[in-house]
């Protein structure tokens, strides 16, 4: 059963916990309708996991954390990441480790988009926190995350610098990331500069990143003073300028792929395989070589082969 940290008060909407809960997530198999032969996926139950346990699971490995984006719920959290941790090809000496936040409203839906950049941000705050206290026995920590995650990420490795931690985060990877695109050179340099390496991965095909991006900065700059207007997204079409010895190799996915918002992290259990390693981004004209479905085993065969 994958490990969960819980950021969240309540199962949907709210704000942010007042303390990091740790879980064991349990997603039952999925069964078959007999009359419909449709999918039956029933939701995800957790069941508390005391800190001396993720003590001693973490101790002498290397961790990485995995995190959604906006607009996801608790039980679609635990459902999605726990189907993509189940992705990964990581060796024995990793522990992956999901994250979920309150980066929802339970009755604005995506309208509230402009205000959850907040709670990303006191989740950074409070998660950095967390992983100084209680993960200071890992080997190395790393960190990744889709969308909106992208603040929460950045946030969460300045807020753990400022503690001189014991272990520091030195790796990330930024998929899809709803963040502007200048933020690596502006917003969180600092950060930027403390990691050994930024993997990244945008789809200029993001349909999300390409319209509704903008115009939520737009919106969010009106009731934010000093709020950039018209800035494009990170996950779009990368960084508005590279830094020296941070990237690792290419980092967009090819326009023929089609690759949407939703296709780094699927909701539904995977049907294709786990993909062989190492993987990388192809040419930018390369055709998909695998039918529809592929996308959630690619992105995290492509994670898999940039940690180190």
């Amino acid at each position: 059963m994958p490990i969960f940290l819980n950021l969240r008060a309540r199962p949907s909407g709210g704000e942010v916990a007042d303390q990091v809960s740790v879980a064991a997530v349990n997603l039952p198999p999925v069964a078959l309708d007999p009359a419909t032969l449709k999918a039956i996926v029933k939701p995800p139950t957790a069941a508390p996991l005391a800190l001396s346990d993720l003590a001693s699971r973490i101790c002498g490995k290397n961790v990485l954390l995995a995190t959604h984006g906006f607009n996801v719920n608790q039980q679609d959290g635990y459902q999605s990441l726990s189907n993509w941790l189940g992705l990964l090809r990581l060796d024995s000496s990793w522990v992956a480790i999901g994250v979920v936040w309150p980066g929802d409203s339970s009755w604005l839906g995506p309208l509230c988009y402009p205000g959850e950049g907040r709670h990303a941000m006191a989740c950074g705050q409070l998660l950095a926190q967390f992983l100084f206290d209680n993960l200071a026995g890992a080997n190395s920590l790393a960190f990744a995350s889709h969308s909106l995650g992208a603040r929460f990420l950045l946030e969460t490795v300045t807020a753990h610098n400022e503690l001189s931690p014991a272990v520091a985060i030195r790796q990330v990877v930024i998929m899809a990331g709803a963040v502007n695109y200048d933020c690596l050179t502006n917003e969180f340099a600092a950060a930027a500069q403390s990691l050994d390496r930024i993997n990244l991965l945008a789809a200029s095909t993001d349909e999300v990143l390409s319209k509704a991006f903008p115009a939520g900065n737009v919106f969010e700059g009106i009731i934010d003073s000093g709020h950039p207007w018209f800035e494009a997204a990170l996950g779009h079409s990368g960084p508005k300028q590279q830094l020296s010895g941070k990237f690792t190799g290419p980092f967009q996915v090819p326009d023929a792929w089609n690759f949407g918002h939703g296709s780094y992290l699927e909701i539904k259990p995977a049907c294709s395989p786990m993909l062989p390693l190492p993987l990388d981004v192809p040419t930018p004209n390369a055709l998909a070589p695998y039918p529809k479905g592929f996308e959630s085993s690619w992105v995290a065969a492509f994670v898999s082969s940039r940690l180190k």
